[in-house]
Parts: C-alpha cells; sequence; structure tokens
C-alpha cells in the first residue's frame, strides 16, 4: 500500500473519530431533548466511537503478521459495529413516529436480518465461508460473501 494512501487512510479515520467524540460531546451535554433521545444519542455516539477505534487499531496492525489475530479481532468488531447502528437507527425513527417498537413490522425484519448477520459473522470466526485474513494480514472473502 503506498505511503500517500496509507495518509489518506489515516487521516479520514481520524477525522471521522474526531467527528464522533464531537457527537458524543454534544449528545451528552444537550440540553431540552428528552431522556429517551439523549440515552439513544450518546449510545449510537459510543458505537461510532468503538467503530473508528476499530478501524484505526485495524490500520496500524496491518500488514504485521505477529498480529494477526488482533486484525481478525478488529475486523469481527469493526462489522459488529458497523451494522449494529442500522437496527438503533430503525429504532429511533420509529420512536421519533410514536410507534411501538414491540409490535412494529418493519423494526421485527430489521431485527431478523441483524441477528442473522450476527450468526454468519460468528460462523466466519471459525470457518472461511464469508471472509478470512491472509499471512499479510489481507482480508480475503469467502465463497458466501
Amino acid at each position: 500500500m503506498s505511503d500517500l494512501f496509507l495518509k489518506v487512510r489515516f487521516f479520514v479515520y481520524g477525522s471521522s473519530f474526531m467527528l464522533v467524540i464531537l457527537g458524543l460531546g454534544i449528545s451528552i451535554i444537550l440540553p431540552g431533548i428528552d431522556r429517551w433521545s439523549k440515552n439513544f444519542f450518546k449510545a449510537f455516539f459510543t458505537i461510532l466511537t468503538a467503530y473508528c477505534f476499530c478501524g484505526i487499531a485495524e490500520e496500524f496492525l496491518f500488514n504485521q503478521p505477529a498480529y494477526k489475530s488482533l486484525i481478525d479481532l478488529a475486523y469481527y468488531f469493526e462489522s459488529l459495529f458497523a451494522t449494529l447502528l442500522m437496527p438503533m437507527t430503525t429504532a429511533y425513527l420509529l420512536h421519533c413516529c410514536g410507534e411501538d417498537m414491540r409490535r412494529s413490522v418493519l423494526f421485527r425484519i430489521v431485527t431478523v436480518l441483524w441477528t442473522a448477520f450476527f450468526i454468519m459473522l460468528n460462523i466466519s470466526l471459525f470457518t472461511n465461508w464469508f471472509y478470512y485474513t491472509i499471512s499479510d494480514s489481507a482480508i480475503v472473502r469467502g465463497p458466501l460473501y
């Protein structure tokens, strides 16, 4: 990977990290919103912060075969945190519309799809069906990707 490309990636991750930290800080001190929304935004930006942290950790460990298990762990959590935002956003939109999440067909569909993804993500830890990393820390898509 070229030096310039690596610098651009670190810049994007660093910028993203700073934005989500700013969002987390604002959601903590923001007055005038209801408690549910405030808690939602705190959780949302905390997950985004963890997602950015995993991405930065993956970049630091990239091309270092000695840290292959840490790269796998960072990629796992990066995939998990990125998809966890979808049911959260759906829940927030339903809350804003005044619908009950427990009775919403949309929320059930999103939850079932996310649960299927979570099961496949955990299967991918033990198989090469979806993705795997090779010795130089590159991620290779498996046959079921």
